[in-house]
């Protein structure tokens, strides 16, 4: 690690761990305001797998959840900055995934659906158990920071299956609570 990017790293953890970076507003008092939402990449100094760090994101308020959580997760697909990579920051998300949410709906019970296009060609090493966890941390994270998502199910196109088997593994919504016990 180069003595700038172990500099960037240190600056963001410390900012985090200081509680100098703004939570998220989950309610903004007008349409047109800006809010803070995180997005969520892996340190790659660490060992995966690592728990993914938050970072701050502008996104302009929306009527509803479902309007933040879609906006939250295009910053998300768009991947670090190059400062970001540069302080060692990492994730399957790049310029290359960026505008890949087809739908996101969440119901009034807290049930997210979140479909992506098909991006297993763009992104075709997830399918290891570290890849998958990077993967799936950076996206659950991101997900559950907004409180209405109490589950979540990930999509390729609509189909949970496609989604599931690109990881090899069977279709499942994933709960908040199942998430936290990982934690």
């Amino acid at each position: 690690m180069t003595i700038q990017r172990g500099v960037l790293l240190v600056i963001l953890i410390v900012l985090a761990a200081c509680g100098s970076v703004p939570q998220p507003v989950r309610v903004a008092p007008s349409p047109d305001a800006p809010v803070t939402v995180f997005v969520y990449f892996t340190d790659s100094s660490q060992n995966l797998p690592a728990a993914p760090h938050p970072v701050p994101r502008q996104i302009l308020a929306a009527p509803t959840s479902e309007d933040q959580l879609r906006a939250t997760l295009e910053m998300l697909l768009q991947g670090p900055t190059e400062a970001e990579r540069q302080a060692g920051l990492d994730s399957w998300f790049s310029d290359a995934t960026a505008g890949m949410i087809q739908q996101v709906t969440l119901g009034e019970d807290g049930a997210a659906i979140i479909s992506f296009h098909d991006v297993s060609r763009i992104i075709p090493n997830t399918s290891t158990s570290a890849g998958s966890s990077m993967l799936l941390s950076q996206l659950h994270a991101t997900v559950f920071q907004f409180p209405a998502v109490r589950t979540v199910t990930y999509q390729f196109n609509g189909s949970c299956d496609v989604f599931w088997n690109w990881l090899q593994a069977a279709c499942q919504p994933v709960s908040r609570d199942d998430w936290l016990m990982t934690q």
